[in-house]
Formats: C-alpha cells, structure tokens, sequence
C-alpha cells in the first residue's frame, strides 16, 4: 500500500513526463502503478548508487533519481525507461550528443559502461 504523499508525487511525475511527451511529440504509457513501482528503486539502474528523492532546493543533487529513455525515439514507455541518477542522465546527454559522441568514445565501445565510469568517478572525487 502506498501512501498519500508517494501517490502524489507518482502522479506528479506522470503529468511532467506527460508534458514533456506532448511537447517533443513522443508516446507517453506509464500507469500510476508503474510510475509506482519505478520511483520505489532504490538504486541507479546504470551505476548502482543510492539515489534519493528531490529535496525542495533548487538545482539538483547528483544522486537524485531520473528517468532515462533507452531510446529516445519510444518516449516514457514502461519498457523504455531506466531509473537513473542525476549525475548519470546529465553525462550520457553530453556523450549522445553526436558532435561530441565520436570525439569521446573509442570504437565499440558501450556508451552506458563509458558514462558509468566517469559517473563513478566523479562521485568519488566530489565524496
């Protein structure tokens, strides 16, 4: 059973993402269960750290979980999505940007485990 307040959150990221679809012309098809279950992972899909709920302060903390679109072409579908932190959504963007994508990546390499590392790292330096 959930709470009130985890309800009222669930639905508030339901209506973000929502906008968020209709603005870039994306399918949206995350139910308030669903939206349930992923904001109850506890740790990063990608890098494993601990992530944590916005605190009300403006900006965002490095461990504040996220949604990343595996594929950005399929929207916020159930299926699409990995529960990621902040650090790692913010570097992943900078590494698919294409201009910045054959400068930074070495051939073959998996984009995911190259962002994880120096999310990882990252983290180490700022702790």
């Amino acid at each position: 059973m959930y709470t009130k307040l985890e309800i009222d959150f669930a639905e508030l990221k339901i209506n973000h993402l929502q906008g968020t679809c209709i603005r870039k012309n994306l399918p949206f098809d995350i139910t308030l269960e669903q939206m349930l279950l992923l904001l109850s992972i506890t740790h990063c899909q990608a890098t494993g750290i601990e992530l944590s709920f916005p605190s009300g302060r403006r900006g965002h903390v490095y461990n504040t979980r996220t949604f990343d679109r595996i594929d950005h072409k399929k929207g916020y579908v159930y299926d699409n999505i990995l529960v990621v932190s902040q650090i790692f959504n913010n570097k992943k963007a900078l590494y698919e940007d294409t201009r910045n994508r054959k400068y930074l990546l070495k051939k073959g390499q998996n984009i995911i485990e190259v962002v994880k590392d120096i999310v990882l790292q990252s983290i180490k330096d700022i702790e």
